[in-house]
């Protein structure tokens, strides 16, 4: 886990972004793990890790990614 400063159009680097009111905060927890995982949705796929970034001072979700999505 990782706390950080958000840096301009942060959002463009991960696979999916999640408007937000907190988007706007510059103070954000990055967590992430290369083991495999099943995602937000339990639908029998596996992902090769994720990654995900909070707002630090409300914990809600601006932006995720799963598996290859990461790379990009």
């Amino acid at each position: 886990m990782t706390t950080g400063t958000r840096a301009p159009n942060a959002a463009a680097t991960f696979g999916l972004s999640f408007p937000s009111p907190a988007a706007s905060d510059t103070n954000v927890v990055t967590v992430e793990s290369s083991a495999p995982n099943h995602g937000l949705e339990q639908r029998g796929l596996t992902f090769g890790g994720f990654r995900a970034t909070y707002s630090a001072s409300t914990g809600q979700l601006l932006d995720a990614c799963w598996g290859q999505m990461c790379r990009s």
